[in-house]
């Protein structure tokens, strides 16, 4: 069933997610923990785990929080 939702919706919803869990790990936003580079590598980071099947919120921001 998830074939048929357009694939444009699948990124947007999946990017908003990833925001998410940078905001919540403290990677970027106004409560930001860290600084630019700190939130682009965890931000490449986020995507390496993403790409590599690690697909759920609580699992990302764990993993990112236990890589700083």
């Amino acid at each position: 069933m998830s074939s048929n939702i357009p694939r444009d919706f699948r990124e947007t919803v999946e990017l908003q997610m990833l925001w998410r869990v940078l905001e919540l790990a403290g990677c970027c936003g106004t409560g930001s923990q860290v600084d630019a580079h700190g939130s682009r590598d965890a931000a490449k980071f986020l995507l390496k785990l993403f790409q590599s099947g690690i697909d759920t919120e609580e699992d990302l921001v764990a993993a990112l929080n236990g890589a700083r």
